[in-house]
């Protein structure tokens, strides 16, 4: 097989397969030497995975609601060359474990630092980075680190504003809620009632003891 690309390559080589290849020098005005002679070669792997990332972060609702940032640190070791970020609904890692490669890989030199960002329902999510070499063998993996995302506040519709009212229990509707999500009501800072939101986000509820 030869290797003669006019850029760079498109895929990496395989372990174990042999392989011809030809250089030449690119000036700064694009000029081009002559290609060298050919050369052959076998591609051979490199089994042994560089040192895990540090300081992984995941920070929940960050930057707006609903919303994770995942940064790491490429480790100090000759051997890496990327970064990989993964999710997962539980705290568990491997190829039977439901985690998702959500970002790379992201080519970094050593004790760099990788960001991710990215949008997820409300819940607890588990959060994963590893490096890896040049032959694509990942570390074990940093983590997982829990970023609890809290949902979006609901919002009162009715009563629409202050109201004056001989009702001392009057009723407090509103939408804009996870289904099936808790509500709970306040009158300052005292829980006074608690409802379900339905399926489309609405909600209603009545204050168990009189306001006012």
């Amino acid at each position: 097989e030869w290797i003669h690309p006019p850029a760079p390559l498109a895929h990496p080589l395989e372990d174990g397969t042999a392989y011809e290849a030809q250089v030449r020098f690119i000036g700064p005005r694009g000029s081009g030497s002559d290609w060298s002679p050919s050369a052959s070669f076998t591609a051979v792997a490199d089994p042994v995975a560089p040192l895990s990332p540090t300081n992984l972060t995941a920070q929940a609702n960050t930057p707006a609601v609903g919303q994770v940032t995942v940064s790491a640190k490429a480790p100090n070791d000759p051997k890496h060359l990327s970064l990989r970020f993964y999710r997962n609904g539980s705290n568990a890692f491997g190829p039977d474990s439901g985690a998702t490669l959500i970002d790379g890989p992201l080519y970094c030199a050593p004790l760099s630092t990788q960001s991710h960002v990215e949008t997820v329902a409300p819940g607890d999510w588990w959060y994963f980075a590893t490096s890896a070499n040049w032959s694509n063998v990942e570390s074990v993996p940093a983590g997982g680190v829990l970023a609890e995302v809290s949902p979006a506040a609901p919002a009162i519709t009715s009563p629409a504003g202050p109201i004056s009212s001989y009702d001392k229990r009057p009723v407090v509707a509103g939408n804009g809620a996870v289904a099936g999500a808790s509500i709970r009501l306040y009158a300052n800072t005292v829980q006074v009632g608690t409802a379900t939101a339905a399926g489309d986000g609405s909600w209603t509820a009545t204050p168990s003891t009189d306001l006012g």
